[in-house]
């Protein structure tokens, strides 16, 4: 390490979460579009092995398809295994330079990035999305649940597939909820189904490393609604 350089760590490898990485450099997500039909393509894996090789320690995919209601086209789908030999193939180019892959979970919740009503939102509360104002689906404590165990099912996918492309330990994962703003000024909120009350937390991002088998937070849409997990 050269410690006349400006930034002397920037390049120097580190261990991080039980993983070594080889440098300091991170790759931010980014929408490519290059998945054809919710299955990994060569043009993305290309893409991403560009800039393993060009020196990216961790590269964050873009949003991944993991939750049964995200059927976008050009999102790669993680939570059914259906393409887990391309998942493999994503992960196995990005390792051949010592890189690692973070597949990253997200869902939109209420949330709408382009104009117009969003007929899909879902949210921990019927509150509005404050720029289009569509009203959310309130999800209920089983369909919280669900999404949790499609995330945690994924998860369990996407590091399968670490495993098998590098025989490693399998790939961490980056999970995270967005902004809930005003929708945790009303928690908690109660169901009156079973009686049981679904919290929002605040916004928070975090890196873990495998296992566990759930994911550290939940959905942006149930801005961490969480309930009492099966086994918990």
């Amino acid at each position: 390490m050269d410690n006349a350089t400006p930034y002397p760590s920037l390049l120097a490898p580190f261990t991080l979460a039980g993983q070594r990485l080889k440098n300091r450099v991170v790759h931010a997500s980014m929408t490519t579009r290059m998945g054809e039909n919710m299955r990994v393509t060569d043009r993305l894996i290309q893409y991403h092995a560009n800039r393993a090789r060009g020196g990216a320690a961790i590269l964050v995919t873009e949003p991944l398809s993991m939750a049964r209601h995200q059927n976008i086209e050009y999102k790669v789908r993680a939570w059914n295994d259906d393409d887990l030999e391309g998942l493999t193939r994503w992960a196995a180019a990005v390792r051949a330079h010592d890189s690692h892959l973070l597949g990253q979970i997200q869902d939109s919740g209420r949330g709408r990035h382009v104009p117009g009503r969003n007929p899909d939102a879902l949210g921990a509360s019927a509150l509005p999305d404050d720029i289009s104002w569509t009203v959310p689906h309130t999800l209920t404590v089983a369909e919280i649940e669900q999404m949790i165990e499609d995330f945690a099912q994924s998860r369990r996918a996407f590091s399968a597939a670490g495993s098998a492309a590098s025989k490693s330990p399998p790939a961490t994962a980056i999970s995270f909820t967005s902004s809930c703003r005003r929708a945790r000024t009303h928690a908690p909120t109660n169901t009156a189904a079973t009686g049981r009350t679904a919290r929002v937390s605040s916004p928070k991002s975090s890196l873990q490393s495998a296992p566990p088998a759930a994911p550290a937070s939940s959905s942006a849409s149930s801005c961490r609604a969480m309930t009492a997990r099966p086994g918990a």
